[in-house]
């Protein structure tokens, strides 16, 4: 009985980065390897989210990287909220023999009234008008 409360003692699991922990895979008590799948999912900066949004193959050739992006979530009806495409990933994801792309989305939350893992309805502003302006 000794050996394991030194042993737990000398314990300690320790993130490599400062944030919030937005999931957990292990309980309290609970026995972990040292090789075991992640524990803790942590956002490192909740004030600027990253958001994934899947695009089908018939709309992806109209954006890119900097087309403004504005959105809502459920839980603020009446608020828009706004952000940027910083990605599209070029490996498509096949479902129904149907192909969508990943476009990933940087979006400001300096309230942190948004949380991770919220589903957004999501416009994205794709080319520009003649004279720069955005549609």
């Amino acid at each position: 009985m000794s050996a394991a409360r030194i042993n737990l003692a000398e314990t300690n699991i320790v993130s490599p980065i400062d944030g919030t922990v937005v999931a957990r895979d292990v309980e309290a008590g609970q026995t972990v390897a040292a090789d075991a799948a992640p524990l803790f999912l942590v956002a490192a900066d909740l004030k600027v989210l990253r958001i994934s949004a899947n695009v089908g193959e018939k709309d992806i050739g109209d954006i890119k990287p900097g087309d403004k992006v504005s959105f809502e979530v459920e839980a603020f009806p009446n608020r828009a909220f706004t952000g940027e495409v910083t990605r599209i990933d070029r490996s498509p994801q096949a479902s129904q023999n149907v192909a969508s792309y990943t476009v990933v989305i940087s979006a400001p939350n300096d309230d942190l009234s948004l949380k991770p893992g919220v589903r957004a309805t999501i416009r994205i502003g794709i080319g520009h008008a003649p004279g720069g302006a955005a549609p």
